[in-house]
């Protein structure tokens, strides 16, 4: 089963269910994912924007592009901010489930956006770029969880590992010494 590197949460910032900005609730994985840290301003704080691809007047829908766009805000007044990714919605059956690439093309992301709870999460794949659709196809059959790996092992801490479930244990450590 394939795991997420990173698990970002947003909340939308309105009460009311109403606007594309989504504030970051919290994070789970090892550090911070610079692109998903996209800070306001005036106030710092890191938020991100979902919002639908605009048309021009007489121009057709582009293909190529996802439904939706995850966007960070601008850095300058009146700078429009800079496209995240393009999230792609495929399947009616799995509706508000997508998937889409950061970076340059080099990251896979899954959303799941809950319009009622007002929620996003965005699970992060690193190095997984140009996958998204396979592990969108994996996350809608069972094939990938939305928990992160469990963190391995400390080295040298001591202590005996924990026996297997059903295995036979009774704490009795038998003698070492050997007469002859």
């Amino acid at each position: 089963m394939k795991r997420p590197d990173f698990v970002y949460r947003f909340k939308r910032h309105r009460e009311d269910g109403q606007g594309t900005r989504f504030d970051l609730v919290g994070w789970d994985g090892p550090g911070c994912y610079a692109p998903l840290m996209c800070p306001l301003k005036r106030s710092g704080e890191p938020v991100v924007y979902v919002n639908r691809w605009r048309l021009k007047a007489g121009t057709a829908p582009d293909l190529r592009k996802g439904g939706l766009t995850l966007a960070a805000p601008g850095k300058r007044k009146g700078d429009k901010g800079r496209n995240l990714s393009s999230i792609y919605e495929p399947s009616p059956e799995h509706p508000a489930q997508g998937f889409g690439d950061l970076g340059p093309r080099v990251d896979a992301i899954l959303t799941r956006r809950d319009e009622l709870a007002g929620t996003l999460t965005v699970l992060v794949f690193l190095g997984l770029g140009l996958q998204a659709e396979t592990l969108f196809l994996s996350w809608t059959s069972g094939g990938v969880s939305e928990e992160l790996a469990p963190a391995p092992p400390i080295l040298g801490g001591g202590g005996l590992p924990p026996s297997p479930p059903g295995s036979l244990n009774n704490n009795v450590h038998l003698a070492t010494d050997i007469e002859t």
